[in-house]
């Protein structure tokens, strides 16, 4: 149902992709979108030999200082497209006119999740290459069995993605509820977990399958850009990313929007209903 709404609403709607396109194309130049995912299917025994080197293979973002450059320019171009979305719901345009106030109430909406969900991944990052390492470091380097290692890391790490996508389905209509509804941070947060409730399985399924389909695209365009372009190997994996971030940061802020509404029983005033005789 929500997958659905989500995509319906971005094929009526693929002006916004326009506007992901920016912090995508700047996220696809110096990050992956499945760093996790890759990793699991080419996992080697060996590869979390140290902390560092965990970090390194989790980590999306290959150059650290970049980061101060990309989040700045996420978040604002989040909240452009959060802005424009709730306007276009609620009234039935976009709201181009007052594209400051948009802007601005986007801004407003989504900057504490945006910073809880940074933090949250990011600790997450951490721990789990510090859980990783130590699995390896007792199944590779003191059983000595590659296989083992292998096979534990590969089951820890699943249920690690698994609770990454748990705890951003708790944030996932926290915008949403903020924007529309006007209620403070901690008034929108008990609310959207009050609409979470029941369908906690179904927002970490359409969380799951962005992120399932981000890791086999760049994963299988890596293996065939290895193949046939040698040279221009980075230009392949820097278009790849970039058109992943940019459907991914439609999709989800789509997915925030859509499921809001639906839950809240909010009327929608971009979907133009017919009238029979």
């Amino acid at each position: 149902m929500f997958i659905k709404d989500t995509l319906n609403y971005i094929v009526k709607n693929w002006r916004l992709v326009l506007v992901a396109l920016v912090p995508g194309v700047l996220l696809g130049l110096f990050a992956s979108p499945a760093s996790l995912f890759p990793l699991l299917f080419s996992y080697r025994a060996g590869a979390f030999n140290n902390l560092g080197a965990a970090l390194k293979l989790i980590f999306p973002f290959g150059n650290h200082l970049w980061l101060l450059l990309i989040i700045p320019v996420t978040l604002v171009f989040c909240s452009v497209i959060l802005g424009l979305s709730e306007h276009k719901m609620r009234v039935g345009n976009y709201g181009f006119k007052e594209f400051g106030q948009r802007l601005n109430f986007g801004i407003t909406a989504l900057i504490i999740p945006f910073a809880v969900l940074a933090s949250v991944y990011f600790i997450w990052m951490f721990l789990s290459s510090c859980i990783l390492v130590f699995i390896e470091y007792i199944c590779f380097t003191l059983i000595g069995s590659a296989a083992l290692s292998m096979v534990m890391v590969i089951i820890v790490a699943i249920a690690l993605l698994l609770l990454l996508i748990w705890l951003a389905s708790l944030l996932l209509l926290w915008p949403a509820v903020s924007l529309v509804s006007g209620y403070g941070v901690m008034d929108s947060w008990y609310y959207q977990l009050k609409l979470v409730g029941g369908n906690m399985v179904r927002f970490a399924f359409a969380i799951a399958l962005l992120l399932f389909i981000n890791g086999a695209v760049v994963t299988s365009f890596s293996i065939l850009l290895g193949l046939f372009l040698n040279n221009m190997l980075w230009l392949g994996t820097a278009i790849v990313n970039t058109a992943c971030f940019t459907f991914s940061t439609v999709y989800l802020l789509g997915l925030t929007m859509t499921a809001y509404f639906r839950l809240s029983d909010t009327p929608r005033k971009d979907k133009k209903k017919k009238y029979y005789l």
